[in-house]
């Protein structure tokens, strides 16, 4: 069984062993926005995926509970999870491809998600370890923590 505490030693544990912040590594994916390029490591992909499911589920169930007809009216605070949404999504692109570069493949692969056989494989690539040395995306990222 696991518990919160043993999934959060996990996810601090550096393969060199170093540690890895989740808010760092959340810090790290916001403020790289609009950085489509270089690459991401495994730790801070499947920690900003993370915390982009946990976020959209407060956001969701917080617009529930305070709006039960929430397909018929949306109030104000709709208005704002859905930029706070969008926001994500960018952010989740981004870091979703620059973790595609951390494994030597090009960003055009993310259009695999379309197709179930491609989700397959793009979680695969979420996973696994990225390139040792540099490749034509840049140097390896210092904080892969799997």
């Amino acid at each position: 069984m696991f518990s919160y505490m043993s999934v959060m030693r996990w996810l601090k544990f550096d393969a060199n062993g170093g540690k890895v912040s989740v808010i760092q590594s959340v810090k790290r994916c916001l403020l790289n926005l609009k950085n489509f390029s270089g690459r991401a490591s495994r730790a801070d992909f499947l920690i900003f995926v993370s915390f982009n499911v946990v976020v959209r589920y407060i956001m969701d169930t917080i617009s529930v509970t305070f709006n039960p007809d929430y397909l018929v009216s949306l109030l104000w605070f709709d208005w704002l999870f859905m930029l706070i949404a969008l926001t994500m999504s960018i952010c989740l692109l981004a870091v979703g491809v620059r973790r595609l570069h951390d494994v030597n493949r090009s960003a055009w692969w993310l259009l695999l998600g379309f197709t179930i056989v491609g989700l397959l494989w793009l979680c695969y690539w979420a996973v696994k370890p990225g390139d040792d040395d540099a490749n034509r995306f840049g140097d390896r990222p210092t904080n892969d923590s799997f």
